[in-house]
């Protein structure tokens, strides 16, 4: 999972990937640093899936930007438009079955 400080970046991957997942996470949430490892498993099901860390100690502009409010957190895009809101409390097996949807859809 790659990792985006910049807040221009991260408005570009949106806009110019066709399906990307942005994890939103901080070094004080002890459950990110978990889920985290859940998910990073999770996208290896899912190879065409541009996914990236966005670090909200290093970002925290990225919190009102993006309104995720609770950590972890995670939205994805399709084609620049969101598709998926999950935050704090998230299930992976759900997460993964929303997923599939959209990548049948894409590729």
């Amino acid at each position: 999972m790659k990792k985006l400080y910049d807040l221009n970046m991260i408005e570009n991957m949106v806009l110019t990937k066709k399906f990307v997942l942005l994890y939103f996470s901080s070094k004080e949430c002890s459950v990110c640093e978990v889920f985290g490892v859940k998910l990073e498993e999770l996208l290896k099901n899912y190879p065409e899936i541009d996914c990236y860390k966005v670090d909200m100690d290093k970002q925290p502009e990225a919190s009102g930007k993006f309104g995720v409010f609770a950590l972890p957190g995670l939205l994805a895009y399709v084609h620049g438009k969101e598709t998926i809101r999950e935050s704090r409390y998230v299930s992976i097996k759900e997460l993964g079955l929303k997923l599939d949807r959209y990548y049948e859809i894409v590729f």
